[in-house]
C-alpha cells in the first residue's frame, strides 16, 4: 500500500525543502529572494497525470495496472513549485518548479521527503534557515529600546515593536494607542477644568453649547461663566442671575428674597417692580427712591426744599406735620395743611370772612384786619381799628377805658378804678402805695392785696380772759364795681384779733355789728355778711377759711348780729393762742344799687361778743377787754360805676 501526501502538504514540504528544480513564472511585481527546493530520496514511485497517457507508469509494488497521477503544488511567498510523481520507480521524479519574485524577503525552509519502499510511508525532514531580522524566543532576546509610544515584542520568533495602550505617558502627553504621542486621549489627561478635543487640551468656553468645565448648567454658572437664568441648575447663590439658589435650581428675582437682584437698585427695593427705597439705599434715578430724590446714587431723606412731593407732604414741599403750610390751590388732606386753614375737596381754599377759620389778614376768627368785620371785646387784635370798641390793649379788644383808668390815683389808698372792673393792665386799677397793692389779676379784673401786719394797732394792751385788738388799720377804704350780671360782690371791711388767755379752747360764736351809710345807702342793700379765719396772707386771700355766713344781717331776724358760728372748727381759738378774723359785706345782683353809696361796720360793744367753751360747750362767762370806747371801726366800701 502506498502513502500519498495531500497536495497542500506537498506544497508546504516543497516550499520548506527549497527544491532546486524550479520553474519561474512571472506572476506579478513581487520578487522572492529565497529558494524552495524539493529533494526525493529512496524509492519514490513515479506518478503520471491521468491526463497524460504517454507515461504509462504503474505502481509496481501493488501489482496494479492503473496509473496514478498525484500532483502537489506547494506555494511559499511568491515561489510556486509543482512536483509530479509517477508509479513505482527508483528513478528521480521529474519536477517542475515555478518561482514568483516578490519584494519581501522570506526565510527559506529546506524539507527532505523519504519514502519507505516496503511500506510506502514518507518521512519529512525540515530545516529552517533565517535570512533578515534575527530570531527570538521571548522579548528578552530583543533590543530593550523602542520608539516612542512602542514597546519591544517577540512575535513568531521575530523581534518587533508593538504600540503602547492609549493613555500611557509619553514625553509630551499620552500615547494614543496607535504609537503616537498626543496631548490627551481623555479629559482626565488635561489640567482640571480643561477638555480633550481632537487629542488636544483646551479650556471649555461659555458658548460651546455643553455643560462642561466648572459650569453648573449649559454655558452658565460656576466661577467663569455668566450666572444662570431662573430654572438653571446651581450649586450656590453666585451661580444664579438672581443670586438665589434654592434646591439646586436658580430662582426668579422677587422683592422679598433678601438679595439685590432683578431690576432692584438695592436689596428688595427700587427698579420698576419693587417698592421705592428709603433714605441711604442705593438708587439709579429718582424713581428708585420713596423721596423721589437720588443724589450720587443714594436715596435722600425727604426735605421741605427738595422740589419733590415726598415724606408726609400733601403737595410739593408743603403740607403735613413738618413742612410749611400750602397755599391756595395746593393739594391738602385737612385744613392744617393749608395756610388759609381751609381744605375743601382736598384743595387749599383762599381765606374768607365766614369760613370759621382765623386766616388771611384777620386778627381773630373772621374779624379784624382790613377786609373783615371788627372784632368784639376779648377777641384778638393788632390795632384799635380791629376792634368794635375801638380799643386794643395788649393784643385784645377791650371795652373803652373808663375815665377812672386815666384819672389820678387816690392819694390815700393809691386806687384808680373800682375792684372787679375789667382791666388790661395794673395801672388801670391803681398803684402800689403803703400796705395796698392794686393790680389786674389773671382773670383781667382789678384786685387788691392789702398786706397784713403792715399798719398800726388799736386796742389791746389789757389783762382779761379774752383780749381784742384791731391789729392793723382796718382794711383800706375801697371802691368796688356793683354786680353786673354776676351773683354778688364781696368786699372786706373789718379785721380784728382775739387772744385767748384762758386754759380752755374757746370758739367765737356771735359778733354784734353796727352799719353806717353814706350817699343814700341802706342797711337793706347788704345781702349777707361773712366771717373768715385769716391765714395772715393778704386780705381775703385764697387761704382764708369761711367761718360763718349770715343772710340779711341788718334786718330781722339777725338785727346786726353775726352768728351763731361756734359750730365751725375755724372759729376756735386754742388756749394761750390768738386768731385773726375778717368781716366782709356781700352785695347780690338782685339788689338795686346807686353809684356813690358807701357802707362800713363797727364793733362797739365787746360785751356782746360771745364764745363757747369747746365744741358745743357752755358759754364763756369770763371777762374780755381791749375794744376802745369808740369801738373797732371798719373801712368804707363804696359802690362805683367806672
Amino acid at each position: 500500500m502506498s502513502t500519498r501526501l495531500a497536495p497542500a502538504l506537498v506544497l508546504v514540504l516543497l516550499s520548506a525543502c527549497g527544491d532546486n528544480t524550479s520553474t519561474s513564472t512571472d506572476g506579478g511585481s513581487a520578487t522572492s529572494s529565497g529558494t524552495t527546493s524539493t529533494s526525493t530520496s529512496g524509492h519514490v514511485p513515479t506518478t503520471s497525470s491521468p491526463a497524460d497517457p504517454s507515461t504509462g507508469a504503474s505502481d509496481s509494488l501493488s501489482g496494479t495496472g492503473p496509473t496514478t497521477g498525484d500532483t502537489v503544488t506547494p506555494t511559499t511567498g511568491g515561489d510556486t513549485t509543482t512536483a509530479t510523481t509517477g508509479g513505482d520507480t527508483t528513478s528521480p521524479a521529474t519536477a517542475t518548479e515555478t518561482t514568483t519574485d516578490a519584494t519581501a524577503t522570506t526565510d527559506a525552509t529546506s524539507t527532505t521527503a523519504t519514502t519507505d519502499a516496503t511500506t510506502g510511508d514518507t518521512t519529512l525532514d525540515t530545516t529552517t534557515m533565517t535570512t533578515g531580522t534575527p530570531g527570538c524566543e521571548d522579548v528578552a532576546d530583543c533590543p530593550a529600546e523602542a520608539s516612542e509610544c512602542h514597546a519591544p515584542a517577540c512575535q513568531a520568533g521575530v523581534c518587533d515593536e508593538v504600540a503602547l495602550l492609549p493613555g500611557a505617558p509619553c514625553a509630551t502627553g499620552v500615547c494614543d494607542g496607535d504609537g503616537t504621542c498626543v496631548e490627551c486621549v481623555l479629559e482626565e489627561n488635561c489640567p482640571m477644568g480643561q477638555l480633550c478635543i481632537a487629542q488636544q487640551c483646551v479650556p471649555p468656553t461659555c458658548d460651546d453649547g455643553a455643560e462642561n468645565g466648572m459650569e453648573t448648567d449649559v454655558d452658565c454658572g460656576g466661577p467663569v461663566c455668566a450666572p444662570c437664568s431662573p430654572g438653571g441648575a446651581c450649586e450656590q447663590d453666585s451661580d444664579c442671575q438672581s443670586g438665589v439658589c434654592t434646591g439646586g435650581v436658580c430662582q426668579a428675582a422677587t422683592c422679598d428674597d433678601g438679595v439685590e437682584n432683578g431690576g432692584e437698585s438695592d436689596v428688595d427695593c427700587g427698579g420698576a417692580d419693587c417698592p421705592p427705597c428709603g433714605p441711604g439705599d442705593a438708587c439709579d434715578d429718582d424713581l428708585d427712591c420713596a423721596s423721589q430724590v437720588c443724589t450720587l446714587q443714594v436715596c435722600q431723606a425727604p426735605t421741605c426744599d427738595d422740589a419733590e412731593q415726598n415724606g408726609q407732604e400733601t403737595d410739593v414741599d408743603c403740607g403735613g406735620p413738618t413742612c410749611p403750610k400750602c397755599q391756595d390751590g395746593d393739594s391738602c388732606q385737612s385744613g392744617t395743611d393749608c395756610d388759609s386753614g381751609v381744605c375743601t375737596g382736598q384743595v387749599c381754599q383762599p381765606p374768607t370772612c365766614n369760613d370759621n377759620v382765623h386766616n388771611g389778614q384777620e386778627t381773630d376768627v373772621d374779624c379784624g384786619g382790613p377786609t373783615c368785620p371788627k372784632c368784639q371785646t376779648g377777641e384778638d387784635c393788632l390795632v384799635d381799628a380791629d376792634c368794635d370798641t375801638g380799643a386794643c390793649e395788649n393784643g385784645q379788644c377791650v371795652d373803652p377805658l373808663p375815665a377812672c383808668a386815666s384819672a389820678p390815683a387816690d392819694p390815700a389808698t393809691g386806687q384808680r378804678c373800682p375792684l372787679f372792673m375789667p382791666c388790661a393792665s395794673n395801672s388801670e386799677c391803681g398803684v402800689f402805695q403803703g400796705c395796698q397793692q392794686w393790680f389786674c389779676n389773671p382773670s383781667k379784673t382789678c384786685e387788691l392785696n392789702a398786706l397784713s401786719n403792715c399798719g398800726t394797732t388799736k386796742g389791746g394792751n389789757c389783762n382779761a380772759g379774752v383780749m381784742f385788738q384791731q391789729t392793723d388799720d382796718p382794711p383800706v377804704d375801697k371802691r368796688f364795681l356793683p354786680p353786673d350780671n354776676v351773683n354778688f360782690r364781696e368786699v372786706a371791711t373789718l379785721a380784728f384779733t382775739v387772744y385767748n388767755n384762758t386754759a380752755s379752747a374757746l370758739r367765737l360764736d356771735k359778733v354784734p355789728l353796727m352799719i353806717e351809710f353814706m350817699g343814700g345807702g341802706s342797711q337793706f342793700d347788704v345781702s349777707s355778711a361773712k366771717i373768715y379765719q385769716d391765714d395772715s396772707s393778704p386780705e381775703h386771700s385764697g387761704g382764708d377759711q369761711l367761718v360763718h355766713l349770715t343772710a340779711n344781717p341788718f334786718s330781722f331776724p339777725a338785727n346786726g348780729v353775726l352768728g351763731p358760728a361756734a359750730g365751725s372748727f375755724f372759729s376756735q381759738v386754742n388756749a394761750g393762742q390768738s386768731k385773726r378774723f375778717i368781716v366782709t359785706l356781700a352785695f347780690a345782683k338782685e339788689k338795686t344799687y346807686i353809684a356813690g353809696r358807701s357802707y362800713r361796720v363797727k364793733l362797739v360793744n365787746p360785751s356782746g361778743v360771745t364764745f363757747k367753751v369747746g365744741f358745743n360747750g357752755p358759754d364763756y362767762v369770763g371777762t374780755n377787754c381791749g375794744v376802745p370806747p369808740e369801738g373797732f371801726i371798719g373801712a368804707w366800701v363804696t359802690a362805683q360805676n367806672p
